[in-house]
């Protein structure tokens, strides 16, 4: 198995790696905002929106992309997210110029039962 950094120094927020490559259904506990340092500047502090999951310990900082991708699925009003599901997945994608594996969110569709239909 092996020593791992990720393991040996564990961020406070939720990371694709917290995920060990699979895709989660979870539910949204809580939306809060708040101020952490910039990626690229450490000096400087960033507002960011944080999601909290029914079952979870960590928190996911939520990017401007991940956000807006929420917005337009639920709705623009953060506090509409509480108890929606969701689904979590890592996506490799370049980062300053880095590869990297990062958090990606995707709402989850409705989908009508058999009993009810298909509606057209």
């Amino acid at each position: 198995m092996g020593l791992k950094v990720s393991e040996t120094y564990p961020s406070q927020y939720l990371t694709a790696a917290d995920l060990n490559g699979k895709r989660l259904r979870v539910s949204i506990a809580s939306v809060e905002e708040a101020d952490v340092p910039d990626f690229n500047d450490k000096s400087i502090t960033r507002r960011r929106l944080l999601l909290g999951f029914k079952g979870a310990n960590k928190k996911m900082l939520l990017g401007s992309r991940n956000a807006n991708i929420l917005a337009d699925a639920i709705n623009d009003n953060c506090d509409s997210w509480v108890g929606q599901t969701i689904e979590l997945f890592a996506q490799r994608e370049s980062v300053a110029g880095t590869l990297k594996d990062v958090l990606k969110v995707s709402p989850m569709q409705e989908v009508a039962s058999v009993e009810e239909g298909p509606g057209f």
